[in-house]
């Protein structure tokens, strides 16, 4: 495009010099119009220099500010990552604490269930033995009553003969 441009600039600058050399014809009018045609050239030349210079500067600036936002892009997804790393990793702990917590709690119940279940086990045969014992000292007393029966009618008999 820039080519063009000053291809553009130069063919009106060569027309130029062709018009004003045509219109006249004395030596002065031609060598006015070539040195119009030659500061015509020479003015669009330094324009496109000046074009071209501005051109680069811009594009310069452009690749720096897209470098800078690229680099903030990266920056900023390379933070949100370590955000979800990092929350992702507690929430991880948290289920493996809470596990571990219910499986205490669960643990504890059972120890205590365990104990519970002994101790009334114990209760119940330490009555079961008092029962045994009442029911041995009742049957002692109903041998002893029988046997006082016994004497009781042995003695009735022995007193009516």
């Amino acid at each position: 495009m820039k080519k063009r441009q000053f291809g553009a600039i130069l063919a009106a600058a060569a027309l130029a010099a062709v018009l004003a050399t045509g219109c006249g014809s004395k030596k002065e009018e031609t060598k006015a119009a070539s040195d119009v045609a030659s500061e015509a050239v020479d003015a669009a030349s330094s324009m496109v220099e000046s074009a071209n210079a501005a051109a680069s500067s811009g594009m310069e600036e452009a690749n720096k500010a897209a470098s800078g936002a690229m680099e903030e892009a990266n920056k900023a997804a390379s933070d949100a990552a370590k955000v979800g790393s990092d929350a992702a990793s507690a929430a991880v702990e948290g289920a493996d604490k809470a596990a571990s917590d219910a499986a205490k709690v669960g643990s504890d119940a059972a120890k205590a269930g365990e104990k519970a279940a002994g101790a009334a086990a114990e209760k119940a045969g330490e009555a079961a033995d008092k029962a045994g014992a009442a029911a041995e000292k009742a049957g002692e007393a109903a041998e002893k009553a029988a046997a006082g029966a016994d004497k009781a009618g042995e003695t009735t008999v022995s007193e009516s003969r």
